[in-house]
């Protein structure tokens, strides 16, 4: 939530300075909000690699043995997500940049080929049954689509 405020904040500042056709100020508060955004989101994929077990540990009851797999699968999981955060904080910033803009059908287009043509496709590709990791394989899949899209 914190990306797409800043994405929407963006999205306005970029449609200021478009409407008055200021267009390097327009592409400065882009780029500003790219930077915030994924600066912002950064923050949180530090947090996600350094204590994984403590954000974890607000959903799971960590000290109960059964609960050792799913933590292992989830430190895991949270390393893959840090690097998501990033990209998607990037890529929400850019989409409403252009949005500001009113040019809808790039980020469309970047998103389709990117979720269907490349995401899925690598996701699948990522997946190894043998070490039970079809999940990490997933969400690379997905880290790549938000680096391109």
């Amino acid at each position: 939530m914190i990306a797409l405020g800043i994405g929407l904040a963006t999205s306005v500042r970029v449609g200021i300075f478009a409407g008055k056709r200021d267009m390097m100020r327009a592409k400065v508060a882009g780029q500003i909000g790219m930077l915030v955004s994924s600066g912002a989101m950064f923050l949180m994929a530090v947090l996600f690699w350094t204590v994984p077990e403590t954000i974890i540990s607000f959903y799971l009851d960590t000290a109960v043995p059964e609960n050792q797999t799913v933590l292992k699968y989830a430190v895991s999981f949270l390393a893959v997500a840090a690097w998501f955060q990033v990209a998607d904080g990037l890529q929400v910033a850019a989409s409403n940049s252009l949005r500001g803009l009113k040019e809808t059908k790039a980020a469309m287009k970047w998103t389709l080929l990117a979720y269907w043509l490349i995401g899925i496709p690598a996701g699948a590709g990522l997946l190894d049954s043998s070490l039970n990791a079809w999940e990490v394989g997933d969400s690379i899949g997905v880290e790549l689509v938000c680096g391109m899209d």
